[in-house]
């Protein structure tokens, strides 16, 4: 409540968060508010389907769930390599831009953990289909892991980017390195959240930057972050200096985002 109140009207889901519940959360939570107060983005999982008809299935099942006669945005979730012979096989940009025309999805989009290779293939074969592309961006994995070239990609195919993880599963909100944390610190009081947050969202064709918040407090402070002034140079600065020390500090590179946790 507190968050559509202040601005943020973004509201992002799917059908497997939270072991399924997320949905219903979402669609109790905006029940009482006017429907074109937000935008509501849902996801397809790909993966959990073997024929067109799971695709109408679950699609179905989602706006039941989430008390909404459409979805704002749509995408494809988690598209990784190798991952679009079965959004072939299953029909589902087919099915879904059937539903698109109908009116049930404003725009058609698709989330990415791949390589450059693959999210040039998709876009290449279904650039007119998707409308915009969701991606994990963080000043961390830019160079390190390849975030820069996916950006890159998106930058060539003129696609909006919806950024995820910004924070990188919350790591970047309160760095493990002592000595990153001071580099940081010197540069500015912002706080480190700010520096990812800022980061990622002034990059060029940035729709909407997504950020997971459990707390009030939380929210608060990212409603101050973007409605606050942009990076200075000397923070950039600070933040490439900051990845250095990361790298070496740093042996698992998890984002704490739990995907592999049913494995």
């Amino acid at each position: 409540d507190y968050a559509l109140t202040e601005g943020i009207n973004y509201i992002d889901t799917a059908y497997k968060y939270h072991e399924g519940e997320s949905e219903n959360f979402v669609g109790a939570a905006l029940s009482k508010h006017p429907r074109d107060s937000y935008y509501l983005a849902d996801k397809m999982p790909c993966w959990l389907c073997e024929s067109r008809e799971d695709v109408s299935r679950i699609f179905e099942e989602q706006l039941s769930k989430c008390r909404v006669d459409y979805f704002d945005f749509y995408l494809l979730h988690s598209l990784g390599d190798g991952d679009l012979e079965t959004v072939e096989k299953i029909q589902a940009i087919e099915y879904l831009l059937t539903e698109k025309e109908a009116g049930r999805i404003g725009h058609l989009g698709a989330s990415f953990h791949c390589t450059p290779e693959f999210l040039r293939e998709v876009l290449t074969k279904y650039g007119d289909a998707l409308e915009f592309i969701q991606l994990q961006l963080n000043y961390m994995d830019w160079d390190i892991n390849g975030a820069k070239a996916l950006y890159e990609v998106a930058r060539e195919f003129n696609k909006p980017v919806i950024v995820m993880e910004p924070l990188r599963g919350g790591m970047l909100a309160k760095p493990l390195s002592q000595a990153a944390c001071q580099i940081l610190d010197d540069a500015s009081s912002c706080g480190y959240p700010s520096y990812a947050l800022r980061f990622v969202n002034e990059q060029e064709g940035i729709l909407c930057t997504l950020s997971g918040m459990s707390e009030l407090d939380c929210l608060k402070e990212n409603i101050e972050i973007f409605s606050g002034p942009a990076m200075t140079d000397a923070e950039k600065s600070a933040i490439d200096e900051a990845v250095k020390v990361l790298q070496a500090d740093i042996l698992v590179p998890c984002t704490g985002c739990n995907y592999c946790y049913e494995c």
